[in-house]
Protein backbone atom coordinates (compact mmCIF):
# COMPACT_ATOMS: atom_id res chain seq x y z
CA UNK A 1 0.00 0.00 0.00
CA UNK A 2 1.29 3.34 -0.97
CA UNK A 3 0.95 6.51 0.75
CA UNK A 4 -1.80 8.02 -1.78
CA UNK A 5 -3.54 5.24 -0.96
CA UNK A 6 -3.84 5.83 2.56
CA UNK A 7 -4.65 9.67 1.96
CA UNK A 8 -7.09 8.56 -0.21
CA UNK A 9 -10.20 8.62 2.32
CA UNK A 10 -8.93 11.75 4.15
CA UNK A 11 -8.88 13.62 0.41
CA UNK A 12 -12.64 12.55 -0.28
CA UNK A 13 -14.07 13.46 2.86
CA UNK A 14 -12.33 17.01 3.06
CA UNK A 15 -13.73 17.25 -0.69
CA UNK A 16 -16.83 16.32 0.17
CA UNK A 17 -17.09 18.69 3.17
CA UNK A 18 -16.06 21.27 0.55
CA UNK A 19 -19.04 20.66 -1.93
CA UNK A 20 -21.00 20.53 0.90
CA UNK A 21 -20.57 24.04 2.77
CA UNK A 22 -20.41 25.03 -0.73
CA UNK A 23 -23.92 23.93 -1.58
CA UNK A 24 -25.20 25.87 1.44
CA UNK A 25 -23.71 29.06 -0.46
CA UNK A 26 -24.78 28.59 -3.19
CA UNK A 27 -28.35 28.14 -1.45
CA UNK A 28 -28.29 31.31 0.28
CA UNK A 29 -26.90 33.25 -3.16
CA UNK A 30 -29.96 31.91 -4.75
CA UNK A 31 -32.54 34.67 -4.00
CA UNK A 32 -29.89 36.60 -6.32
CA UNK A 33 -30.51 33.76 -8.87
CA UNK A 34 -29.44 30.24 -9.97
CA UNK A 35 -26.43 29.03 -8.92
CA UNK A 36 -24.27 26.07 -9.75
CA UNK A 37 -21.43 24.06 -8.00
CA UNK A 38 -19.35 22.11 -10.05
CA UNK A 39 -15.81 20.57 -9.77
CA UNK A 40 -13.17 21.85 -12.43
CA UNK A 41 -10.76 19.20 -14.10
CA UNK A 42 -8.26 20.73 -12.18
CA UNK A 43 -9.77 19.50 -9.21
CA UNK A 44 -11.45 23.01 -8.10
CA UNK A 45 -14.80 23.22 -5.89
CA UNK A 46 -16.69 26.39 -7.47
CA UNK A 47 -19.63 28.25 -7.09
CA UNK A 48 -20.61 30.35 -10.05
CA UNK A 49 -23.85 32.00 -11.58
CA UNK A 50 -25.99 29.57 -13.87
CA UNK A 51 -24.38 31.55 -17.02
CA UNK A 52 -20.56 31.58 -16.18
CA UNK A 53 -20.86 27.72 -15.32
CA UNK A 54 -23.26 27.28 -19.04
CA UNK A 55 -19.82 28.89 -20.44
CA UNK A 56 -17.26 26.52 -19.17
CA UNK A 57 -16.43 23.14 -20.18
CA UNK A 58 -14.26 21.51 -18.12
CA UNK A 59 -17.01 21.57 -15.66
CA UNK A 60 -18.50 18.83 -13.87
CA UNK A 61 -21.95 20.20 -11.88
CA UNK A 62 -22.46 18.60 -8.75
CA UNK A 63 -25.88 20.99 -7.64
CA UNK A 64 -27.72 23.68 -9.66
CA UNK A 65 -29.95 25.88 -7.31
CA UNK A 66 -32.86 25.99 -9.55
CA UNK A 67 -33.33 21.45 -9.81
CA UNK A 68 -30.95 20.03 -7.23
CA UNK A 69 -28.17 17.44 -7.19
CA UNK A 70 -27.47 16.48 -10.38
CA UNK A 71 -26.67 12.77 -11.04
CA UNK A 72 -24.59 12.84 -13.96
CA UNK A 73 -21.41 12.66 -15.41
CA UNK A 74 -21.50 15.45 -17.67
CA UNK A 75 -22.47 18.57 -17.07
CA UNK A 76 -25.97 20.26 -17.72
CA UNK A 77 -26.78 23.42 -19.64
Amino acid sequence: MNLHEIDAPKHHSTHANKIGHLIKLAIEKSTHGRYIVATSQAGEVLVLPHFNASTRNDLTWVYDTEFGYVFSTKRSA
